[in-house]
């Protein structure tokens, strides 16, 4: 899949941050501009294959930037974000775009409508298989651009053999109460300190009990740790990094291991 470049206009951080770290993933580059003007110049220069765009910007506005788009560059495909959807919906409909998302985003519907555009694949309802099934994956984790970044790349054909329902939270509180409404085959907890070992451990011997639980920190376990662990059927990964390249390798691993404990329980098939 050759390298492609995704323009994002818009000066929200969840959205240049979680998309940027799933493109960065995949080995595309990502162009980001905060104003109208910006934007225009890196459209004009860098031919980007697609542009997300808020409407609500400085300098040229969004609108503009649109109708510019859509007469000057048919082939640059044109994402709409905006929390004015009732407002500007009307007219962005009579110039034209390919996918509109209100804010606050669901950064995982953004970045699958993202990736299709960057594989140049169908549908994943298209090209799913019927019958085929899928394991249910609860991310519990307290950074939301981690939790982003990694269910995203949960999409990407590149890395899963598995077909996924992916949930995240950002946070402990309601662990309990989604597990039970979510009922998911896989939980990933991620350890910011030693007491969420017995959070895993409440997970895993909760009413619903799932399939697999793993609990992945940057903090290296003692080996009494692990093997109290183990006992309670909890699967470790340790995702020590210190460079970009080891988050990435890191965050890769722990995606192989929640597709080898599916593949091996038959939660979901190749």
């Amino acid at each position: 899949m050759s390298n492609k470049k995704i323009l994002v206009v818009d000066d929200d951080k969840k959205v240049t941050e979680g998309v940027g770290a799933f493109l960065k993933a995949i080995g595309h580059d990502m162009l980001m501009a905060t104003d109208g003007h910006q934007a225009m110049e890196f459209i004009n220069k860098e031919k980007p294959v697609l542009v997300l765009l808020d409407i609500q910007l400085p300098g040229i506005p969004g609108m503009e930037l649109l109708m510019t788009l859509r007469e000057k560059h048919k082939d640059i495909k044109v994402f709409i974000i905006t929390a004015y959807s009732k407002d500007v919906k009307w007219r962005c409909d009579e110039i034209g775009y390919d996918e509109f998302f209100e804010k606050p985003i669901e950064l995982d519907p953004l970045i699958e409508a993202v990736q299709e555009v960057v594989s140049e694949k169908k549908k994943k309802e298209e090209r799913r298989l019927v019958g085929t099934p899928k394991a249910k994956v609860l991310f519990v984790e307290p950074d939301i651009m981690v939790s982003s970044y990694t269910c995203a790349l949960f999409h990407s054909k590149e890395f899963c053999k598995g077909e996924y329902e992916i949930k995240e939270i950002n946070g402990y509180g309601n662990i309990l109460e989604t597990l039970y409404d979510y009922q998911p085959d896989v939980v990933v907890v991620y350890d910011t300190h030693d007491k969420v070992d017995n959070l895993a451990a409440l997970v895993s011997q909760s009413s619903h009990k799932p399939k697999v639980v793993i609990l992945h920190s940057m903090f290296p376990k003692h080996a009494v740790e692990l093997k109290e662990l183990e006992k309670q059927g909890i699967i470790y990964c340790n995702q020590n990094t210190m460079t970009d390249e080891e988050f990435r390798k890191a965050n890769m691993k722990l995606i192989d291991l929640v597709d080898q404990e599916c593949l091996k329980k038959k939660l979901v098939k190749k």
